[in-house]
């Protein structure tokens, strides 16, 4: 009963919402319109390890473009793009999509655009949304991953003029992003630009955002990120804690991530929950080694040339790996026929159980891949 009413509640909101933006938020785009630009806002409010990986294609796009840019990306996100030389504003999806007066004084604020892009492969709703009410001449946004059904295409249509169609389902995000930033290239500067994105300019791009180091100054020391964005997708605290009692006492290790998983070692720093995103990002640039599990803060790890031991599932297995570019990456795996599931996985509920290729990883499998002769630590 409490969940139908909570049901209720929210359509009652948009319901409300949606009046007034025909009252006083169109109005105030249709305004807007009559001042015309040739500027252009790029919109990424995504996951931290998806923004990370379209980060170098965001710099070479608009280091070669002649029109003033705009980003407007979440506020934990905003520093990333301000260190990376990017005009970057910022937006709450929550008071954008529920509270009418904040949504109508930032597109107050942000005024008309030429074009807007959503030119990442992993779109969503909010910001579709965001998309649909900030006046603009071209709307632009990627079919992404997963694939758009008939039914989606028609849906995006009513809101994006302009849909780029990549047609790729699972394959290397590099490919992906190539194809979808050449292709909004050729939509916004009619050029014919090609992206030569290299793990070089990678890790020059991962060092752009990393901050001076501040709060954590330590020396020879590993991080263990046990954290990741779906409870399924995090090896076992049983696993992580017996991974934890075969290293040495005397080795220093932090942890890092925002769910908290108490763990013990004679040198465990558990700083869970506890560092800002800034702060994290210097922990683990300083770090000579980290092992997580598959998620943002890990894949920074490689893409900014430190040692790193991934723990990875099925799901998007093909998507980020095999990465040529990264010798400093390890990636553990349980291969099975079943890979590139995208997390619908066919033996368990996930929303219970973890999957077989999670389940399957051993820690013995980790610690062997430890490289304790090419670290610093002893």
């Amino acid at each position: 009963m409490i969940k139908i009413t909570k049901k209720i509640t929210r359509r009652l909101v948009l319901i409300l919402n949606d009046m007034v933006d025909i009252l006083i938020v169109n109005k105030l785009a249709n305004k807007i319109k009559k001042n015309k630009n040739k500027r252009i806002l790029l919109i990424n409010t995504s996951l931290i390890g998806d923004t990370l990986v379209s980060l170098p294609y965001y710099q070479e796009f608009i280091s070669h473009t002649k029109k003033e840019i705009t980003f407007l990306t979440s506020p934990s996100f905003k520093k990333i793009f301000t260190n990376s030389h990017i005009d970057a504003a910022e937006v709450n999806i929550k008071n954008f999509r529920y509270n009418p007066f904040y949504r109508y004084f930032l597109i107050k604020k942000l005024g008309y655009f030429e074009s807007i892009a959503l030119i990442i492969p992993f779109y969503s709703d909010d910001m579709s949304y965001i998309c649909k009410l900030i006046p603009s001449k071209n709307k632009i946004t990627c079919a992404g991953r997963p694939l758009f059904t008939d039914r989606e295409i028609l849906k995006y249509k009513k809101i994006f003029n302009k849909l780029i169609e990549t047609k790729l389902s699972v394959c290397h995000v590099k490919s992906t992003l190539n194809k979808i930033f050449e292709l909004t290239d050729n939509h916004i500067n009619n050029t014919n630009y090609k992206y030569q994105i290299t793990g070089a300019i990678y890790i020059e791009s991962m060092k752009s955002i990393t901050p001076e180091r501040t709060f954590f100054t330590h020396e020879n020391y590993i991080v263990i990120m046990t954290d990741a964005s779906a409870e399924y997708r995090r090896l076992e605290k049983d696993k992580w804690q017996n991974l934890l009692n075969m290293l040495p006492g005397e080795m220093k290790i932090v942890q890092l991530g925002i769910s908290k998983m108490p763990l013990h070692h004679n040198n465990l720093v558990d700083l869970t929950n506890i560092t800002t995103l800034q702060e994290a990002l210097s922990i683990i640039s300083n770090a000579d080694l980290l092992i997580g599990n598959e998620t943002g803060l890990t894949h920074f790890s490689y893409l900014s040339g430190k040692k790193t031991i991934m723990i990875c599932g099925g799901g998007h297995y093909g998507l980020f790996f095999p990465w040529p570019e990264f010798q400093n990456l390890k990636v553990i795996i349980n291969k099975m026929d079943c890979f590139h599931c995208d997390w619908k996985c066919k033996f368990v509920d996930l929303n219970i159980k973890k999957p077989p290729c999670i389940q399957k990883i051993s820690e013995s499998e980790i610690f062997n891949s430890i490289p304790f002769d090419e670290l610093k630590l002893k």
